[in-house]
């Protein structure tokens, strides 16, 4: 969607979130059932290895896991991206209709080895998110995924920030 248009630009935000990793397994099927279908009939979950299965333990809902084994994967936050992209299809046109190319994006404070180590974390879920990105953009006709997660520290490096603050979110 590269054009002289004003853009409008909604980030998802995670600080801390993407370092816990497990299933999620209170998706709503009433809500949800078809676009994880559709993600599903795409390969796009099989490709992030996730898969989308009753929830045995409560009726009317799905668990969000691993094809095999432990989810060693932040699902929780590929849920919440589905999310998001819901609510952005709800609100696209106001925007285009306004003239606007509209995005949806992640971004993601990138810990220090000491706390994810090799950043292995952080780029397990920028690999799955970037999956996703790409699976919902085949659903979307009205917005764009970004495909990237952005960083706060990409982001805020060159802004004229407190020194502390600076320090604190290693800027």
């Amino acid at each position: 969607m590269e054009s002289e248009k004003p853009v409008a630009l909604f980030l998802e935000s995670k600080f801390s979130e993407y370092l816990t990793w497990g299933k999620y397994s209170k998706i709503s099927k009433r809500v949800y059932e078809k676009i994880y279908s559709l993600l599903s009939e795409s390969g796009c979950l099989k490709q992030m290895g996730l898969t989308i299965d009753d929830n045995a333990e409560e009726e009317g809902y799905s668990v969000l896991s691993s094809i095999k084994g432990r989810t060693r994967h932040y699902a929780g936050g590929i849920k919440q991206m589905v999310s998001h992209f819901l609510g952005g299809q709800n609100v696209a046109n106001e925007y285009r209709n306004s003239g606007y190319d509209v995005y949806l994006g992640e971004i993601l404070y990138s810990f220090p080895d000491s706390i994810d180590n090799n950043h292995g974390k952080f780029e397990d879920y920028c690999q799955l998110y970037g999956t996703l990105a790409k699976g919902l953009n085949g659903l979307a006709d009205n917005f764009k995924v970004v495909e990237q997660c952005f960083t706060y520290q990409d982001v805020f490096r060159e802004y004229d920030l407190d020194h502390a603050v600076k320090t604190f979110y290693s800027l």
